[in-house]
């Protein structure tokens, strides 16, 4: 019995990777990078 893992190689937008349609897609993966711009800034500030 072998216990390798299959590992896919994912696109760069992983809501296209999990079927999403693509325009919803791209406005998905926006919404996700602001978000993730906004808590950098808070840490960077060290804001809460």
């Amino acid at each position: 019995m072998s216990n390798r893992i299959k590992v896919e190689q994912g696109s760069d937008n992983i809501f296209k990777d999990l079927g999403f349609p693509d325009e919803v897609a791209e406005e998905e993966l926006l919404k996700a990078q602001l978000g993730a711009e906004i808590f950098r800034i808070l840490d960077e500030r060290r804001l809460t």
